[in-house]
């Protein structure tokens, strides 16, 4: 989280700090964009990747970016792009990178 004295947003979901998405990405994780459609919707995206990925942000329709935030999280929907970090292996529930 954020100290008291600093001002800002939470990005990418609580409990998500720089530490941990620096650490994945020096294990092997992998930033991914995922353009969703009716065929291949964000629940479609969780199920594939369970929680192995830390979606970041999405792209909307129009080109404008969206950061997934605490305060304001993410609502993909069909036609935009949604960036992640992919980890280089499915973490486990519970296994402490994720907790």
């Amino acid at each position: 989280g954020l100290t008291k004295n600093l001002m800002g947003r939470e990005l990418f979901g609580e409990g998500n700090t720089f530490s941990e998405v620096r650490d994945m990405h020096d294990a092997g994780a992998r930033f991914k964009t995922t353009l969703l459609s009716e065929e291949f919707s964000y629940e479609d995206f969780t199920k594939q990747y369970n929680n192995g990925a830390i979606v970041l942000a999405a792209i909307a329709e129009d080109g404008a970016l969206i950061l997934d935030t605490v305060d304001k999280p993410l609502t993909p929907k069909p036609g935009q792009k949604i960036i992640s970090l992919l980890g280089a292996v499915a973490l486990p529930d519970g296994h402490a990178a994720k907790s």
